[in-house]
This record gives structure tokens, C-alpha cells and sequence, in this order.
């Protein structure tokens, strides 16, 4: 008996939840990167951005109207122009919250603004999708040597880390404890009739 995709994320969940929304590393390094509320590690960046986005949204549905276009174009040149990844990291930590405040005031209007005059502002959507794209790109090779110079690294897992290592063999103990009566029994093998089919 295999478990179900349901089941396999109620157990991830119930494990993984307390990092599941940090995505940095827990370390000291990068200890100014998320927040703690209780056993919960969360994301600075995405929360602020998560607040923007409703906060934004709330504006449009309340006061839809020709304001929203040149609003989003005043908040589209500073976000884009400093939220580089090369320059990113060099910024003062509440100056990123607010930007990324920003950013997630700037998606909802500028949707709106788009939908409201979709042939004017149409080259809007391949102008960001060509930025993110960029964007993307960079940030990438700028995350790949964010733990450069760490005495910890070459020593297993690091103390960024041992939190996610910890919620993933817990989740792994508890699949098996699942499945293990079930293999041990003769039951069905949980890939199916005959297993796991080899290449």
C-alpha cells in the first residue's frame, strides 16, 4: 500500500512546517534574513512582499481608477533599479523590506493597470517577463556565493541547515514507520504490482 499524495504532504507538512517558509539558511551569517515567530523561521523578504501584495490588492478593489498606472510606474523605477541581485545584498536591511514591500504593492497595480488599458501598456508583459528572466539569471550565481569564506563549509551539514536536515529525516522516519508494516506483511509493494521498474 503506497501513501497518497495527500498523505505525503500532511506528514511533510507536519514535520517541515517550522522551516518550510525560511528559505535561507539559520545560521548567523544569515541571521538578519528571517524572522522567528515561535518554532516558525520566516522569510523577511516574502513576508514583506506578501503584505504589499494584500495591501495593494485592498487599494485596487477599493479605489479603482486612473492613479493606479502612475503608481506603479514611480514604484517600478526604484524596485527594479535596486533590487538587483548584484547590488541587492550591499543594501541596508529595512531598505530591502521596503522595497520588497514595494515590489509586492507594484504586482496588483500594475495587473490592474495592464487589464484596465491592455493596448497601451501590452509591451508591459514581455518587458518583466525579459527582466525576471534576467533577474533570475544573476541572482542565481550571486545565491551560489552566498556561503563563500563559511568555516563550516566542507565540515556535513552546517548549523544553516541542520533544521532542514532534521525536519527531512524526520519526515523520511515517519514515511517509513508507514510503509515498513506494509513491505514487511507481503503486501503490495508501494510502486505497485511488481515494484519499481529498473531503467
Amino acid at each position: 500500500m503506497s501513501l497518497t499524495r495527500a498523505q505525503r504532504w500532511a506528514i511533510e507538512w507536519r514535520h517541515g512546517w517550522p522551516v518550510a517558509f525560511a528559505h535561507h539558511p539559520l545560521c548567523t551569517r544569515h541571521r538578519h534574513e528571517t524572522w522567528q515567530i515561535g518554532r516558525m523561521h520566516l522569510c523577511r523578504g516574502c513576508a514583506a512582499m506578501g503584505t504589499g501584495i494584500v495591501i495593494g490588492t485592498a487599494a485596487v478593489l477599493a479605489t479603482p481608477g486612473p492613479w493606479i498606472a502612475p503608481l506603479a510606474l514611480a514604484l517600478a523605477v526604484p524596485v527594479l533599479l535596486l533590487s538587483w541581485p548584484r547590488l541587492w545584498p550591499k543594501l541596508w536591511r529595512p531598505l530591502r523590506d521596503g522595497l520588497r514591500l514595494a515590489l509586492g504593492l507594484l504586482i496588483p497595480l500594475a495587473t490592474h493597470a495592464v487589464a484596465r488599458d491592455p493596448v497601451s501598456l501590452w509591451p508591459v508583459l514581455p518587458a518583466a517577463a525579459l527582466l525576471w528572466w534576467s533577474y533570475r539569471r544573476v541572482r542565481r550565481r550571486v545565491q551560489s556565493r552566498r556561503c563563500d569564506g563559511c568555516p563550516e563549509l566542507g565540515r556535513g551539514i552546517c548549523s544553516g541547515y541542520a533544521l532542514q536536515a532534521q525536519a527531512m529525516r524526520a519526515i523520511a522516519a515517519d514515511i517509513e514507520a508507514r510503509l515498513l508494516p506494509t513491505l514487511e506483511g507481503g503486501g503490495s509493494p508501494p510502486f505497485g504490482e511488481s515494484g519499481p521498474r529498473a531503467g
